[in-house]
């Protein structure tokens, strides 16, 4: 072959690769171009919906489990709703502003000189055939893309993770927090309710008033919280301000409030306990001393340690056992492989995303080791560490034991 020959085919082959990795960028242009235009016709072309619409469910079915959307829908409502909302139209809200609009309430067509710019915050690629995008108006509001490969150089969105607690559409709200399925210190929010009532300011106090209250009952403004020239409220629009408070309850654990107040930062319209989000989930306190501290690595990680220091996989599953990439579930990240490894501890998982799994392990010593994981890939990383409870082991099925 030719010294011209070989240089063409080196070129060719340099440019296959630079087409091959913008092209996921190129199909997130066409995305912003839609949403912004409100085009759902353009929209459609890039989204693969029956994806979409099963990652979202399994989103709900985890927030209604945990009581994120309990109060809102019932879970055997969610897919009903998902069937009806995820449109080509519903989908323009739903990127537009991370939460899943009713089909009687969509996204206004915006005129010419007040579209909100869509930019990308932040992109990498999770495997050869899978891409994972943060968009949105500003660095505040914001929506999680994962796109799939299509073809060898098409790219469709295949999922939308909800980085913060989607609304539903309307629907009658009961009085009360409905009873939850997560781990039982993450599904308490005593924070507002146990605040003394008599001397709590009402809403639309003014955010100082509600300040001081907060600090004096050691309620204390979230130092990781990154607010607005470096204050406590962060402005994420003309119309709402949000600062995060933390606190750690009787039991030790971390806990979070919001606070939101007017697009002025002056009068507080509302503060609450938030469920389990992106960033906000309750901060578990440290393993006991006699269980290994494994909290925040990735599970398969953690399950190689438990097995060299002698703890041994229960059989809590109830149907069939979960199933993993053993180096993705190592690694804590996506990586494409078949799942070829059984998981026969892990009892249940509340769903994607966010959504929880529990594991549990025996002992040398007889006792049961309950070990909860958050994220994904599932099982995710290790949450919290602790031993089973007499209830815990109650639920396990018959034969659990190794």
């Amino acid at each position: 072959m030719s010294k011209k020959a070989i240089g063409l085919a080196v070129v060719g082959a340099a440019a296959l690769c630079i087409v091959a990795f913008a092209t996921p960028f190129l199909t997130l242009w066409r995305v912003a171009a839609a949403v912004e235009a409100r085009d759902a016709d353009q929209l459609e072309l890039v989204v693969d919906f029956p994806a979409v619409r099963e990652g979202l469910r399994n989103q709900l079915n985890a927030r209604a489990m945990q009581g994120a959307v309990a109060a809102l829908f019932a879970p055997d409502l969610v897919d009903s709703v998902i069937d009806s909302v995820i449109t080509p139209q519903g989908m323009i809200g739903l990127i537009a502003t991370g939460e899943v609009l009713s089909d009687d309430a969509p996204v206004a067509k915006s005129q010419a000189g007040d579209r909100p710019k869509f930019k990308l915050h932040r992109a990498r690629f999770l495997s050869l055939n899978r891409f994972k995008a943060t968009m949105g108006p500003d660095a505040t509001s914001t929506v999680e893309l994962v796109l799939d490969r299509s073809g060898l150089f098409g790219w469709k969105i295949a999922r939308v993770n909800l980085l913060d607690p989607a609304p539903a559409p309307a629907v009658s709200a009961p009085s009360e927090q409905a009873d939850v399925g997560g781990p039982d210190h993450a599904t308490q929010y005593p924070a507002v309710s146990e605040l003394d009532a008599d001397g709590r300011p009402s809403a639309g106090a003014p955010y100082g008033v509600w300040r001081a209250y907060l600090v004096s009952n050691g309620v204390t403004p979230d130092p990781d919280w990154a607010g607005d020239g470096g204050k406590d409220l962060s402005c994420r629009s003309k119309e709402m301000c949000v600062a995060i408070f933390r606190y750690t309850d009787k039991d030790g654990w971390g806990r979070y409030l919001v606070v939101e107040t007017d697009g002025a930062g002056q009068k507080v319209l509302d503060v609450r306990d938030p469920v389990t989000v992106e960033g906000l989930t309750p901060i578990p306190p440290p393993p006991a001393s006699d269980i290994p501290n494994l909290v925040a690595q990735p599970y398969g990680a953690a399950r190689k340690r438990l097995i060299a220091e002698g703890y041994l996989p229960t059989r809590a599953y109830q149907a069939e056992p979960t199933r993993a990439c053993a180096k993705a579930i190592e690694a804590g990240d996506f990586i494409d492989c078949e799942d070829d490894l059984d998981l026969p501890e892990v009892a249940n998982c509340s769903g994607t995303g966010r959504g929880y799994c529990v594991a549990y392990w025996l002992g040398g010593d007889g006792r049961v080791l309950k070990v909860t994981t958050i994220g994904e890939p599932q099982p995710g990383g290790v949450y919290n560490m602790e031993w089973a409870s007499k209830q815990d082991l109650a639920e396990l099925p018959q034969g659990w034991r190794p």
